[in-house]
C-alpha cells in the first residue's frame, strides 16, 4: 500500500456527479448524492459515501491495477474491471462484479449479488439473502475461457451460491475449475446444474477430480442441492477424497451403479446418507 501522501486526493459533494480520478494512485471520496465514480488507471480508493453510486475501478491492461471500493452506503453498483480488487458493498442491497483478476467481494449487510468474474476469486455475502456468482466472464467473453478456483461464502440469510454461472452469455461448464461453497445460516442453495451440468469434462475415462464444486456446512433439513436433469442422471458414490464426504457423480452409462465411468461433479463434505430423491434435491 502507498504512503497516503502519494496519493492524489478527490472529494465530491453533496450533490449527484460524475468524477474522474486520474491515470495515478487516487483515494475518492464520492460524499452524498448518486455519484459515478472512475478513478481510471493506478491502484485507487473509492469510498461511495451515501446515495445509490456507480463505481468502476481502473480499466488498464495493467495487471498491477489494483484497487480498494467502498460503496459504503446505499444501493451501489461496483465493478473491479482488471487487477486484483478488493469490493466491499456495505449497507444496502449492492450488486459489485470483479471482472478481471482475482478478486475479494464482500457484501455486508443487504440483499447482495456478487460476480467474481474471471480468476480465482473470493466471495462472502455477508447478512442477507444474497446471490454469489462464481465465474461471470468478461466483457462479453465466454467465462470457460477463463476457468477459475472461487471460493464462495454465503454468511447469514438464505443465500444461492452458484460457482460456474456465466452472468453474460448466461452459461458456463464449470470444466478445469474446482470451486468450494459454503452456505453459512439460512436456507441455502447449492447450484451444480442450470442450463447444462456443472463440472463435466466430457471425458468418460477422466474420474472428475479436477473439476467439481465441494459443498461445505450442508444442512439436510433447511438446504437445497439443484441439479440439471432428473435424478436418473446421477449417482452417490463414496467421495476420492474423505470418507466421512458423499460424492455426487454423473450416471455417465446410465446403469444406475457408481462406477468407474461416473463423473464426479460435486462433494458433499461430512455429510452421508444422502438419498438423490430426498427432497433437498432440486431437478431443473
Amino acid at each position: 500500500m502507498k504512503n497516503q501522501s502519494e496519493f492524489n486526493l478527490i472529494l465530491g459533494t453533496d450533490s449527484s456527479e460524475l468524477i474522474y480520478g486520474t491515470s495515478g494512485q487516487d483515494k475518492v471520496f464520492g460524499r452524498d448524492g448518486d455519484d459515478d465514480i472512475r478513478p481510471g488507471e493506478g491502484n485507487d480508493i473509492v469510498h461511495g459515501g451515501k446515495g445509490n453510486d456507480l463505481i468502476f475501478g481502473g480499466g488498464s491492461t495493467d495487471a498491477e491495477d489494483n484497487d480498494n471500493l467502498y460503496g459504503e452506503q446505499g444501493d451501489d453498483k461496483i465493478f473491479g474491471q482488471s487487477g486484483d480488487d478488493r469490493i466491499f458493498g456495505g449497507i444496502g442491497n449492492d450488486s459489485a462484479g470483479g471482472d478481471l483478476g482475482n478478486d475479494l467481494l464482500e457484501g455486508d449487510s443487504g440483499n447482495d449479488t456478487l460476480d467474481g468474474g474471471s480468476g480465482n476469486d473470493y466471495l462472502r455475502g455477508g447478512q442477507g439473502n444474497d446471490l454469489l456468482l462464481g465465474n461471470g466472464g468478461v466483457q462479453g467473453v465466454p467465462s470457460a475461457t477463463y476457468p477459475s478456483n472461487d471460493t464462495l461464502v454465503g454468511g447469514a440469510g438464505n443465500d444461492t451460491l452458484d460457482g460456474v454461472f456465466d452472468i453474460v452469455t448466461g452459461s458456463s461448464s464449470g470444466i478445469d475449475e474446482i470451486d468450494i461453497l459454503t452456505g453459512g445460516g439460512g436456507k441455502d442453495t447449492f447450484i451444480l446444474g442450470k442450463n447444462q451440468v456443472y463440472y463435466d469434462d466430457g471425458d468418460s475415462l477422466s474420474p472428475g477430480i479436477k473439476d467439481y464444486a465441494l459443498i461445505k456446512d450442508f444442512e439436510k433439513h433447511q438446504d437445497t442441492i439443484q441439479l440439471f436433469g432428473d435424478s436418473k442422471d446421477y449417482v452417490l458414490g463414496a467421495s476420492p477424497f474423505h470418507a466421512s464426504d458423499t460424492g455426487i457423480f454423473r450416471d455417465t452409462n446410465r446403469n444406475n451403479i457408481f462406477d468407474a465411468q461416473d463423473e464426479l461433479i460435486g462433494v458433499v463434505s461430512d455429510v452421508k446418507n444422502l438419498r438423490l430423491s430426498g427432497t433437498y434435491f432440486n431437478y431443473v
